[in-house]
């Protein structure tokens, strides 16, 4: 990787979040067939976090989630930091609050 890319990105770290699975697997999954090995290799984000934290002092850390719901007080309760797409195109990001005011989010979602 050349070195101005290293530098642009070297300071922050996300774990990707992940579908927690549990041990004893009488659920079916959902696509039939075992549990693709995939799943089981997915480490919980906050334990990648805390070992990154371990090695420097100066990088941010986070965590994402992707949640695709249709019950916009449900999100504004849940999330601390919300991205509004529409039709790929995103209208708004911001806190909760900002996003409830949001002249493109309410004409699109909240019935303005």
């Amino acid at each position: 990787m050349p070195a101005h890319s290293r530098s642009a990105v070297s300071n922050r770290f996300w774990a990707p979040e992940h579908s927690h699975i549990p041990l004893s697997r009488k659920t079916p999954f959902p696509g039939g067939g075992d549990l693709p090995k995939q799943y089981y290799d997915a480490m919980d984000p906050f334990v990648v976090l805390a070992a990154a934290s371990q090695v420097t002092k100066t990088i941010k850390l986070g965590t994402g989630v992707l949640l695709v719901e249709h019950h916009p007080d449900l999100i504004f309760d849940v999330c601390h930091h919300v991205t509004v797409l529409n039709l790929g195109k995103m209208l708004a990001a911001g806190r909760p609050a900002e996003i409830r005011s949001h002249r493109e989010v309410v004409n699109a979602y909240l019935g303005g």
